[in-house]
């Protein structure tokens, strides 16, 4: 009765901190429609002005050159003396201003020419409003607050007695058990959706990912998280495949259904932590790429926990029993074995991961054309430093317009790396994600192949070269910044 009572009060405890998470990540994603289509309006109605503006001042001009042929006027031809003054004029202008060449040098050290620094979310659409500040404070330091209060809940539930994975996975199932029936100590699982390779791989994607968006804080410079997510966005959508096409083909277990799912989840959550870097962000192609592996692997996810919970799977291992595994609350296959507290945590978590991992997605995709923007203006700004510097480049511009260009254009090259604190709320999904299928695993199931089949290769492959060149870069950086 106590262990009831005590599963009952945790399972009550994270459907009220995720349910309270869940509003909160909604009102923040609605909040961030709201005001994208209300900036998009008003962009549209001043550039309709602006438009309509240009075209009065050339009709204007246009009439004033028809009006001066009409008149027919012979035009003014200079005097001698405004001719000869002309030529002294154009030596003046050729002749270089010191004053003006002091100003265009330290100009052209364009490291200390330091703009806005760009921050994405409700803070930045808040920021103008002071009625709406608590709700970017909200954003940036409450989520996270309450990320940690479910992730150190979770924690504890995990490990309590009589609730995590002390119990083993397998049971006997109601509808087939008998006495010729004998439980396994272990099940397979296909070597390429669980198997040991294609866990060192997104968990050393996962950890190294979050480790380099947390020090993205600290610094301006880019250092792999790029390479990083598109490894993983690789991973993530060649085990999408994987399990869809052998539910397809009828070869789907249930074990296989129910820990793909875990890897699934991890994975695509992993794939929102990058969109709080800025040279992920000014990436198009990874974004939108990374928006569409998330959509095929959540499809994926869904179906498979769905077909799991029904025993859709049961019996295709060709024994009497079925699979019984924690993730956020017990989820089983067997019939009416699963308390209805314990399966809605589950799926109000998923509600709230799916919530999180659109509203990332929609803010990466509204902004990733502004930081393309900002990446080559900075690059453009680079190669002047370069060119000016070397003396290969002109030694004199106009250093009235590139002031001008600087304030109208955004320049982030001396802003941190990362932009946002939300990817929290995504890293502490995604490692309870991995923490329940290595549960799983470790709980009586085993891979079907050891770790140098194929699938794993190409995964393990993929991470250990994102990985190798991010130590490249952070011996670059180190080195770079110790000689400073």
């Amino acid at each position: 009765m106590a262990s009831i009572v005590a599963r009952l009060a945790v399972a009550g405890l994270l459907l009220a901190l995720q349910s309270m998470t869940l509003v909160i990540g909604l009102a923040i994603f609605i909040f961030e429609l709201v005001q994208y289509f209300v900036r998009r309006k008003a962009r549209m109605a001043r550039e309709a002005r602006e438009y309509a503006m240009e075209e009065e001042e050339q009709q204007r001009d246009d009439g004033e050159e028809e009006q001066q042929r009409d008149d027919g006027e012979e035009e003014q031809q200079p005097d001698d003396g405004e001719e000869e003054q002309q030529p002294d004029a154009e030596e003046e202008e050729q002749q270089p201003d010191t004053g003006g060449t002091e100003q265009h040098r330290q100009e052209a050290e364009l490291g200390r020419l330091r703009g806005h620094c760009p921050r994405i979310g409700a803070s930045s659409s808040a920021r103008n409003f002071t009625f709406l500040k608590p709700l970017g404070r909200l954003e940036h330091f409450g989520a996270p607050a309450v990320m940690l209060v479910i992730a150190v809940s979770l924690a504890v539930a995990s490990f309590a007695p009589n609730y995590g994975n002390a119990i083993s996975v397998f049971v006997p199932s109601s509808s087939t058990f008998n006495s010729t029936c004998k439980i396994p100590r272990v099940t397979t699982v296909d070597a390429d959706i669980a198997g040991a390779g294609i866990r060192f791989a997104t968990w050393a994607q996962i950890e190294l990912m979050v480790a380099l968006v947390l020090l993205g804080h600290f610094h301006d410079r880019c250092l792999g998280v790029k390479q990083l997510g598109a490894g993983l966005a690789i991973t993530h959508l060649g085990l999408a495949i994987a399990l869809g096409t052998q539910m397809i083909n009828g070869k789907l277990t249930s074990a296989e259904a129910i820990v793909g799912a875990m890897m699934l989840d991890a994975q695509g959550t992993a794939l929102s932590i990058q969109f709080a870097v800025r040279d992920v962000l000014a990436s198009r192609w990874q974004v939108w790429t990374s928006i569409l592996c998330q959509i095929i692997g959540s499809a994926i996810l869904i179906i498979c926990v769905t077909k799991f919970r029904a025993g859709d799977f049961v019996g295709h291992d060709e024994n009497c029993f079925c699979i019984k595994v924690f993730w956020w609350g017990w989820l089983t296959d067997c019939p009416q074995k699963t308390e209805v507290g314990e399966a809605l945590v589950f799926w109000i978590y998923l509600a709230c991961r799916m919530v999180g991992s659109a509203h990332n997605s929609f803010i990466a995709a509204v902004n990733t054309g502004r930081f393309d923007l900002a990446e080559r203006w900075d690059e453009h700004l680079a190669l002047r430093r370069y060119l000016y510097w070397t003396g290969t480049g002109p030694r004199r511009a106009s250093a009235s317009e590139d002031s001008r260009r600087l304030k109208e254009s955004p320049v982030h090259g001396h802003c941190p790396a990362t932009v946002t604190f939300m990817y929290v709320m995504h890293a502490v999904f995604s490692a309870v994600s991995m923490l329940a299928a290595q549960n799983a695993m470790n709980g009586g199931m085993e891979p079907s192949a050891g770790p140098l089949s194929v699938g794993q290769l190409n995964a393990v492959v993929l991470a250990v070269g994102s990985t190798a060149r991010v130590i490249l870069l952070l011996i670059f950086w180190l080195y770079f910044t110790c000689r400073r």
